[in-house]
């Protein structure tokens, strides 16, 4: 069984109207939880490194909507009540880790009520915001893809490792065809991992029928004089109909021209720093570390909620690189004891990529927020 650190997790086997333990809520809950989700007077303090600091009652008030039984609350030094589950004698709390090795007494402690809580409406909204984020993760409905790569000339040899919201569903070869289940969503984002600009799908749920069938071709365009790239079509009212896409084009060169930069919107220039951290880090650490937007870069994927790649950085500043100037230029770069601080750097992210997925983990808060924020504007 995964181990996890909050308390009762080895006896939280109870199970809800959807068959879900507290254990797959924690599982949930940590893509979720943020500092948006965070009571305010800890909003400066929480990190990726302690993700579940100040969530506690709208957690616990959260878990007790599917699980039922009642909400306690251990009385802290600053006068507040950290709140725990407690359902048919089993004991969770799934908020305890941010105490780190302090031991919580969990004895003789008061029932705490909603109503109370709610009381303040800055809680009331986070308690909304995180249940309508895990109800959209947690969905059980699912939309069938039927998927048919039609045959090509062009780029033959080549399996599409195929992505939907940033899940990845499976590979497909030159004339095969795929069928997956995925939850079902207001948009539907295909795209490739390593082939991000080689062509992409939108599909928007209202445009479609109420069916719980979406059957895709992908077609080769190109690939003659010119590059080759995959277009998308829809089957709807008996015949193909082309998808549209998400264009990079117009972030990838925001990357290189500060004219085209200072004319996006925020959301845009979130999205180019993270496109240009893409392109670093797939290289090396170094590349990241050289790079004039480096803390910008850094900003805007942790914005978008990347963690793996956050935390690994977190620890090369500030466990290599403290008090040395940031970025590395090329003399720095050259002296003996800042490479060897950069080979160290890149092992860190190495490991990142192929023990904690931290690619995909980029990937999917990428197509995320562009489902969240850019959308509309390019379906």
């Amino acid at each position: 069984m995964k181990e996890y650190r909050f308390y009762g997790w080895e006896t939280a086997d109870i199970k809800d109207a959807n068959g879900l333990t507290p254990r797959d809520y924690y599982d949930i809950l940590s893509n979720i939880w943020c500092a948006d989700t965070c009571a305010p007077r800890m909003r400066n303090e929480w990190s990726v490194h302690n993700p579940t600091l100040g969530q506690c009652s709208i957690t616990a008030f959260l878990l007790q909507d599917f699980f039922g039984g009642r909400v306690y609350g251990i009385l802290r030094p600053d006068g507040n009540y950290h709140c725990f589950n407690v359902v048919d004698g089993c004991v969770f709390d799934l908020t305890s880790e941010q105490f780190g090795d302090e031991v919580l007494d969990y004895s003789n402690c008061p029932e705490q009520f909603r109503e109370t809580h709610f009381a303040k409406e800055e809680k009331r909204l986070r308690y909304e915001y995180l249940r309508k984020q895990l109800l959209k993760l947690r969905k059980h409905e699912k939309m069938h893809f039927h998927i048919v790569r039609k045959w090509a000339f062009a780029g033959a040899l080549l399996p599409y490792k195929l992505f939907i919201n940033g899940d990845y569903v499976g590979f497909l070869t030159n004339g095969k065809t795929l069928d997956v289940d995925v939850s079902k969503s207001d948009f539907y984002f295909i795209d490739e991992l390593f082939a991000p600009y080689d062509g992409n799908a939108i599909i928007c749920a209202s445009n479609m029928d109420d069916s719980d069938l979406i059957s895709i071709e992908i077609r080769r365009a190109g690939g003659w004089k010119t590059n080759s790239y995959k277009e998308f079509f829809v089957y709807q009212n008996g015949e193909y109909v082309n998808l549209p896409s998400f264009d990079y084009t117009h972030y990838v060169h925001a990357c290189h021209s500060d004219t085209t930069f200072s004319g996006l919107t925020e959301q845009e220039k979130r999205i180019v720093r993270c496109l240009e951290f893409r392109e670093a880090v797939s290289d090396a650490a170094d590349e990241v570390l050289c790079s004039e937007t480096l803390f910008d870069m850094l900003h805007a994927i942790k914005c978008i909620g990347v963690k793996q790649y956050t935390i690994a950085f977190d620890a090369i500043l500030e466990q290599l690189f403290a008090g040395i100037a940031l970025p590395l230029d090329d003399k720095m770069r050259n002296n003996r004891d800042i490479a060897a601080k950069i080979e160290k750097a890149n092992q860190i992210v190495r490991n990142c990529v192929k023990l904690d997925g931290a690619m995909e983990e980029l990937h999917k808060c990428l197509v995320t927020y562009i489902i969240e924020h850019l959308t509309d504007s390019h379906s």
